[in-house]
């Protein structure tokens, strides 16, 4: 007959019932009940042949999860880099305009637009982007936070389904050892055995309802997860258009205070005789020095035609 003893030990299965998702905690006796039958369900594994339970649509699931997973991962490291990419753009922007405003210590045409510059800059680092950023976090960063806690969930419950599948086959292949060991009693012990294989069958059947629910109810959250793997995402979509064309509107809004000033003729006139004037500077002083570039050398008007195409493609 096999040897049963080593189970005889693991009457507590079920004894603290717990229900799958309910976070009820189990007795320290369930505990290590649990691990020497789960051990020793291994251990039987390596050395005989045993029918193991598979779920091939579950399988399929999990390993499109899997990928969402790691999809999210990622997502989530983008997101970071793109919140700390806007603080640094507005940042340098800020710190830019400051030392470029430096230069315009002395009254001169372009001084006011040195300095509207830095002052919009300014506005933008210090009070646009940071209220952005947080509506940023709240809107498009906790998506990925809420979805985190949802796969860490589904993982915590796989380890767990993980375990009942383990109960569940070692209780169906010791209720066959124990068919072969009454074959070969032929009734020499048929009340103990009877005892054994009803006790078997009840540790059976909880193990089969434990890992059946929770199969069936994970099943049913990884096809959730696989079939509205971009409703997860609609939100945080639609937020982070608003929060970038707000921001960059606002920019747009304040940098084109300045940039309309630049286009007024008193500068444009005011640009070009500094500009004749410095080389004329530099030719009496006998060196040979790269020219200064007037205003009409880039405009907005250009960069606009340079960007038609794309423009006349949206449109």
């Amino acid at each position: 007959m096999a040897d049963h003893s080593a189970d005889d030990a693991l009457s507590g299965y079920g004894g603290a019932t717990e229900v799958p998702g309910s976070g009820q905690k189990k007795s320290v006796f369930y505990k290590i009940s649990a691990f020497q039958r789960r051990t020793m369900h291994k251990v039987l594994k390596s050395v005989v042949t045993m029918d193991e339970t598979r779920d091939e649509e579950y399988g399929a699931l999990f390993k499109k999860f899997v990928s969402i997973e790691e999809r999210t991962a990622k997502l989530t490291a983008v997101m970071e880099r793109c919140t700390a990419a806007h603080a640094e753009l507005f940042q340098a922007q800020a710190e830019l305009s400051s030392t470029v405003s430096e230069y315009y210590q002395a009254p001169t045409a372009l001084q006011p637009i040195a300095l509207l510059h830095k002052e919009s800059c300014a506005y933008l680092a210090t009070q646009v982007q940071p209220l952005l950023h947080t509506q940023w976090q709240e809107h498009v960063e906790s998506v990925s936070d809420k979805l985190r806690i949802r796969f860490g969930a589904i993982r915590a419950d796989d380890a767990r389904r993980t375990r009942y599948v383990a109960d569940y086959d070692y209780f169906r292949h010791k209720r066959k050892q124990l068919d072969e060991d009454a074959k070969k009693d032929a009734g020499t012990h048929a009340a103990k055995m009877a005892e054994k294989i009803k006790d078997c069958d009840n540790k059976l059947r909880m193990a089969s309802d434990k890992y059946h629910t929770m199969n069936e109810r994970l099943t049913a959250r990884l096809r959730i997860v696989n079939e509205h793997q971009s409703t997860f995402l609609n939100s945080a979509l639609v937020a982070s258009l608003a929060i970038e064309n707000e921001l960059f509107s606002q920019g747009a809004a304040e940098v084109s205070k300045a940039n309309q000033m630049c286009q007024v003729d008193g500068v444009i006139r005011a640009m070009r005789e500094q500009t004749n004037d410095l080389a004329e500077w530099d030719a009496s002083s006998g060196k040979i020095m790269p020219s200064i570039p007037s205003v009409t050398s880039l405009s907005s008007v250009a960069l606009s035609n340079m960007l038609s195409p794309r423009n006349a493609a949206v449109g």
